[in-house]
């Protein structure tokens, strides 16, 4: 009976394991760098897996290690933010 458990434990440790490699692969075919321009404070870069920013992109995150492999998104909705709080601070119409 106790050799049953064991095929039992077998079985699903290979279950978790091939699970988490399937999604790792796919989590890094589609990584990229979002890139945040910025009116006042510096431009900075957010990983697409973790999300962390950094002032300047890499290979690789130096949060998660994931490495980057798709294109450079532009994400201007922060700029257009920004600008807008910059105008009212200014009263500029």
């Amino acid at each position: 009976m106790s050799w049953v458990w064991v095929l039992i434990a077998a079985i699903v440790l290979l279950a978790l394991l091939s699970g988490n490699g399937n999604q790792k692969s796919t989590r890094k075919a589609d990584s990229h760098w979002i890139y945040h321009p910025h009116v006042i404070d510096p431009d900075n870069y957010e990983c697409s897996q973790c999300h962390s920013r950094v002032r300047k992109p890499g290979q690789t995150c130096p949060k998660c290690g994931t490495k980057m492999i798709g294109k450079t998104e532009k994400d201007e909705d922060e700029w257009f933010e920004e600008e807008e709080e910059l105008d009212m601070i200014l009263d500029d119409d």
